[in-house]
């Protein structure tokens, strides 16, 4: 049987900081900048799923299906809140930054889509907006910072991008 690939995409808005509750306010500082005020900063954020399984009736999944769950999982679950203080998950050691972001969404979407139905990959971009002209030239300085994973930060454009994947292992 065919099989095919789905691509579905939902934004939001949301805030975060990045703060590793293990270290002071100094060193949470020094490495993060304006990033781990506790008030947060907020991020435009794209969520992109691929799903992929067997062609049938011209469709991988139901579209409407993969809506509702975006929908209960993404939307409901992240948009408008401080994901440091409103999502558990992100409240201790978990920083929510664009890969664990990505990574939460896949863990909740993977058991509810359809058996024969697989994930293949989950991405959360964040582009930040509407900064104060201070705040932003500190961001310009931001390249890249070591949290124990992987995170990437690019300025562009006068805009900062990150972009965080979660793909299964194969």
């Amino acid at each position: 049987m065919l099989r095919s690939r789905l691509t579905r995409t939902v934004r939001f808005f949301a805030l975060h900081y990045l703060a590793r509750p293990d270290w002071s306010a100094e060193q949470n500082r020094a490495a993060f900048g304006p990033l781990c005020d506790p008030a947060g900063h907020g991020h435009d954020y794209t969520c992109t799923v691929t799903v992929s399984g067997p062609l049938r009736f011209g469709m991988v999944m139901d579209l409407g299906a993969l809506d509702r769950l975006l929908d209960a999982i993404v939307l409901k679950g992240l948009r408008g809140r401080l994901l440091n203080r409103d999502v558990p998950e992100f409240s201790g050691e978990r920083l929510p930054t664009c890969e664990a972001i990505a990574g939460w969404i896949y863990e909740r979407l993977l058991p509810q889509l359809p058996v024969d139905v697989n994930l293949d990959a989950v991405r959360s971009l964040a582009g930040l907006q509407g900064v104060d002209r201070e705040v932003e030239q500190d961001l310009q300085e931001v390249r890249a910072v070591d949290i124990g994973d992987e995170l990437v930060v690019e300025a562009v454009n006068r805009e900062l991008v990150t972009l965080g994947t979660w793909v299964p292992d194969k």
